[in-house]
């Protein structure tokens, strides 16, 4: 389905038909907006197999950071050289960077051997804000500032800086798309699209402040959700022979 499609459900679903246009071409006026919202409980609510995704970006040599969009969790990062070699790199807190680098990560390229070995995952908000633009971080009069909005945008450090050209896989929990145009469609409009129906009319028993509807909404939710995790965790689990001690 089409988010026209699922919103043309959501309005029949719940009665609202004033959070349309017209019942011909069923324009939005106040109906994405409950979907929408819907979609990121869905996103948050519950992890299944299809939470899960990948991204790629291209480094230059010199690169120590990296902005990812839409990730809600960064599990794995992997280096991936100029020859497609991919190493993981470990993990690393912001004050164990911070110690490393006290001053401009950048000078530190001539330090490299290569290919960097940690990265850490850093807050991009700065106070106060400049709308569509992050400051990855200041040494002095050298501040490294790039044009994106922050809201969107999870930060990863890297230690030491990229020695030589190659690319990042960061691999972890992503939102799904955005629904932003009627012809849009993301994992929930094509596969499950009731309950991205009942995930917003959730969200409109909220505006009502009817705790009892909102409590029955997500035990439904919940249900139909329950054979998704069930699947997952198998998923996860099914090649588990033994634990560590």
């Amino acid at each position: 389905m089409s988010l026209l499609e699922v919103r043309k459900n959501f309005v029949q679903y719940s009665g609202r038909f004033d959070l349309i246009v017209d019942r011909i071409n069923f324009a939005d006026k106040g109906a994405n907006f409950y979907i929408r919202a819907g979609q990121q409980y869905l996103d948050t609510f519950v992890d299944i197999f299809e939470s899960e995704s990948k991204t790629y970006a291209p480094l230059a040599a010199g690169a120590w950071y990296q902005l990812i969009a839409d990730v809600r969790v960064i599990e794995h990062v992997y280096l991936v050289s100029s020859i497609g070699d991919k190493t993981e790199l470990n993990k690393i807190s912001v004050e164990e960077f911070r110690n490393t680098y006290r001053s401009d990560p950048s000078t530190y390229i001539s330090n490299s051997k290569g290919y960097c070995a940690e990265y850490c995952v850093t807050n991009l908000r700065t106070t106060p804000l400049t709308q569509g633009e992050v400051t990855i971080d200041e040494f002095g009069d050298n501040s490294y500032t790039v044009s994106v909005d922050d809201f969107l945008y999870t930060g990863i450090l890297f230690s030491p800086p990229l020695g030589e050209t190659g690319s990042i896989e960061i691999i972890g929990k992503f939102y799904q798309p955005k629904l932003m145009v009627d012809t849009d469609s993301n994992y929930w409009t094509e596969v499950y699209p009731q309950i991205l129906v009942m995930s917003a009319c959730r969200q409109l028993e909220i505006s009502y402040r009817n705790t009892v509807g909102v409590k029955d909404w997500e035990a439904a939710i919940a249900a139909e959700l329950h054979g998704l995790e069930l699947d997952f965790a198998d998923e996860i689990s099914n090649q588990i022979r033994k634990f560590r001690g």
